[in-house]
């Protein structure tokens, strides 16, 4: 009486007989493997593509120094907005309406407060950049009277 064998000496005595496993399974089972190494770099590049992308929406406003802005992020990525800066000088954005870090589709407004002479002439456009874990963003706001 023979000694059972083990699963591996089992596969490799079927695969040395050829009976064992019809041309059909054997080229089913590559095929499943090709398919496999074919997916798996497109899953990770799936995943790791995904960014945020930030839109401004309406017209931001300056008032007595502090900026009002309000933010979509129309990408597939949260970004987490950190500062806004003006002319070498910037401010801790804060949210006044929303989450931060922007989930993707919501909005947010955010404000941030600079020293009053910073935005010295009323009724004039400011080009403001706002910082974010992602990049910056410019924008112009309009400073009320």
């Amino acid at each position: 009486m023979k000694a059972p064998r083990s699963g591996e000496e089992e596969l490799k005595s079927i695969l040395r007989d050829r009976r064992g496993v019809g041309y059909g399974l054997l080229f089913t089972l590559i095929v499943f493997i090709a398919l496999g190494l074919l997916a798996t770099p497109l899953s990770l590049k799936i995943h790791a593509g995904k960014r945020a992308a930030l839109q401004v929406l309406g017209t931001p406003v300056i008032q007595d120094g502090t900026v009002y802005v309000t933010v979509r992020n129309v990408g597939e990525a949260e970004a987490m907005v950190t500062h806004l800066a003006y002319r070498g000088r910037t401010a801790a954005a804060t949210p006044l309406a929303g989450f931060n870090p922007v989930k993707p589709e919501a909005s947010t407004t955010f404000y941030a407060e600079f020293p009053p002479e910073t935005f010295k002439n009323n009724g004039l456009t400011r080009v403001l950049t706002l910082i974010t874990d992602k990049g910056e963003l410019s924008f112009t706001a309009y400073a009320a009277r």
